[in-house]
């Protein structure tokens, strides 16, 4: 059964957004109450809705219909946005990036391969073979990159990853190249929980770098 994507759109979010790839199934619903009634009968694997539209307590009627799913809410200004904070797995601002945002999250919350996927700034260690810690500089799905690089070139080695305010997982890896006194390792084999437990964390840093560097914009009133 293909996963569905469940969108509620609305100001922040027009009906025209897809972010999936043919494997997946979009549904758009014109209400929530709607999506809650599909949701009883197909579980969404993610819901993308805009705030406007979850209305008050929206956001808590949604988890508490969709506890699975991987919950984004899209919009700003709103009186009930400290909910959507609570309840919400990512909360984004429109602007003009908003589709390629969206489309990195749903793809991380669907488990999609996300090859030449943004590398996001992360601080932490990273032990190879239960040698010295390297200090990490950034991480994607797919690689760590950590400094400062050791003399010799580090082969497929069992690593051991640690992220300040994030999980700590295992997994194989091996150096891909070097750049400016730094090392990239690819990760070759992470077992199912840490795969997931590196992809909430992205997530939810994907999100809250995106509310840092995207705030509500204030229109000027006229």
């Amino acid at each position: 059964m293909r996963p569905l994507v469940a969108i509620l759109p609305g100001p922040s979010l027009p009906p025209v957004f897809a972010p999936a790839r043919s494997s997946t199934k979009v549904a758009l619903f014109e209400s929530l109450a709607a999506l809650i009634a599909r949701a009883a009968i197909e579980p969404a694997a993610c819901v993308v809705a805009d705030g406007a539209a979850l209305g008050p307590r929206g956001a808590h009627c949604l988890r508490a219909a969709c506890p699975d799913a991987t919950l984004c809410v899209v919009g700003s200004g709103a009186r009930n946005q400290e909910d959507w904070f609570t309840v919400a797995d990512a909360v984004l601002f429109p602007d003009e990036d908003l589709d390629d945002r969206l489309t990195a999250l749903v793809r991380f919350a669907l488990g999609e391969p996300m090859r030449g996927g943004p590398r996001l700034r992360a601080s932490g260690r990273v032990r190879v073979d239960s040698g010295p810690a390297l200090v990490i500089l950034d991480v994607s799905e797919g690689g760590v990159r950590a400094g400062p690089a050791p003399d010799d070139i580090i082969g497929e080695v069992e690593l051991v990853i640690e992220l300040d305010e994030g999980p700590t997982v295992m997994a194989r890896g091996r150096e891909i190249r070097r750049h400016d006194g730094s090392v990239v390792l690819a990760l070759n084999a992470l077992v199912s929980r840490d795969r997931t437990a590196m992809r909430r964390w992205m997530l939810g840093h994907t999100s809250a770098r995106a509310r840092v560097s995207h705030p509500p914009r204030r229109h000027a009133r006229r």
